[in-house]
């Protein structure tokens, strides 16, 4: 059975480098089914999940990570996921709700905190992310992500110079991520057009 499972696991992997979701769907699915391993279980389910995300399938993934949370319901990650899930289908408030749930369990991980300003992002309350941005470059001064978010937010609400600032600090950082020049394009539509 292990090379049997070490086999499936290869090919699935394949089929998601290749683009080939549902049939990487189909071969974890299968091999769900068929493990006893707890960890491993956990993992293919995330994983899953995930996929299901991927193709849009937003009931299934939420399902699976319901099942994760039911087993192991002291992980932060796996409401993460589910929030994150949340968000992929735009349910904001949900999303909130399980952000929340993973920052209760572990308040030093700045992603979470991360995935909760972007929901209130999404939900139109641009102060509200902006300050939990902040706090995340509080607890993590390098987070691109999170700077390249409050840069959008900076955008959205009008607040260009300090846009612009932000630009600045992360093209120290990250001088070649291509989500400068987005941002950079942005803000020079968003100045046009006041």
């Amino acid at each position: 059975m292990l090379n049997n499972v070490d086999d499936i696991l290869r090919k699935a992997d394949d089929y998601k480098l290749q683009g080939k979701l549902f049939k990487a769907i189909s071969l974890y699915e299968k091999l769900l089914q068929e493990l006893t391993d707890f960890e491993l279980s956990q993992w293919i389910r995330i994983t899953l999940a995930d996929l299901y995300v991927w193709v849009k399938n937003f009931e299934k993934s939420i399902e699976l990570l319901n099942e994760t949370i039911a087993l192991e319901p002291d992980n932060s990650l796996y409401y993460y996921l589910l929030a994150f899930t949340y968000l992929s289908a735009g349910s904001y408030e949900l999303s909130k709700k399980y952000f929340n749930k993973a920052i209760e369990l572990n308040p030093e991980n700045p992603e979470y905190l991360r995935g909760l300003a972007w929901s209130e992002y999404l939900a139109g309350n641009l102060e509200i992310a902006e300050n939990l941005l902040r706090k995340v470059l509080e607890m993590d001064a390098e987070n691109t992500a999170a700077i390249d978010n409050l840069i959008e937010v900076f955008i959205k609400e009008g607040k260009l110079k300090e846009a612009e600032e932000q630009i600045k600090r992360f093209r120290n950082l990250d001088p070649k991520d291509w989500q400068i020049f987005q941002r950079v394009q942005q803000l020079k539509e968003r100045r046009e057009s006041l």
